[in-house]
């Protein structure tokens, strides 16, 4: 079981990592704000997580009491083939900045609403749930409940990049290196789960 633990952690530390709209964020809150009030905005972040986490395991413990596991990992196939192809389109060239429009709200509603307004959050929780529920029962809350914490802490590290540089450099190639990353470990788990499936 410790395997799987490290795996899991793994891909939820590799997909926090992505620059998206919730790090983008950060970023800029660090640039914006006093250090303190820029971290409001991981808290922000964190209570949407565990909001997603807790919804996530509700749906799936439901389908869990209707569902063999077999039907279980058709779901994680479909949850993986989602994240492949979001790796594929972070290949594409692309850049981010960081953005300069002022917001009125405060960096934790910010937080909470950009992580909230990500429907992939929802996707992922729900594939990962779904895909290790076999190895790392439901009833370990500690272990799931420190998932979320993973991408507070990879949104704190992008808050004090914020505070401390002026731009993203060579984004584009950032956001390309992810995605290949994504993509690898996307079709390693569509092809453990298709194996799955199939026997």
């Amino acid at each position: 079981m410790s395997r799987q633990i490290v795996e899991l952690f793994f891909i939820v530390l590799v997909f926090a990592a992505i620059p998206g709209p919730s790090n983008v964020l950060a970023f800029r809150n660090g640039a914006a704000y006093p250090f303190p009030k820029a971290l409001t905005g991981v808290l922000g972040h964190l209570l949407a997580s565990y909001c997603y986490l807790v919804l996530s395991f509700s749906i799936i413990d439901k389908l869990s009491q209707h569902l063999n596991y077999d039907k279980l990992s058709l779901a994680s196939l479909l949850g993986y083939l989602f994240l492949l192809y979001f790796g594929l389109s972070l290949t594409k060239k692309q850049n981010l900045t960081k953005n300069d429009t002022h917001y009125s709200l405060h960096p934790f509603i910010l937080g909470f609403m950009f992580c909230a307004a990500n429907p992939k959050v929802i996707i992922f929780y729900s594939t990962i749930i779904s895909d290790y529920l076999s190895v790392i029962r439901i009833e370990y809350y500690l272990l799931w409940g420190m998932i979320p914490l993973i991408p507070a802490m990879v949104i704190c590290i992008y808050t004090i990049l914020g505070r401390y540089t002026s731009l993203l450099v060579n984004s584009h190639i950032i956001l390309m290196i992810s995605g290949y990353v994504i993509v690898s470990i996307s079709v390693y788990k569509v092809v453990e789960n298709l194996i799955t499936v199939l026997d």
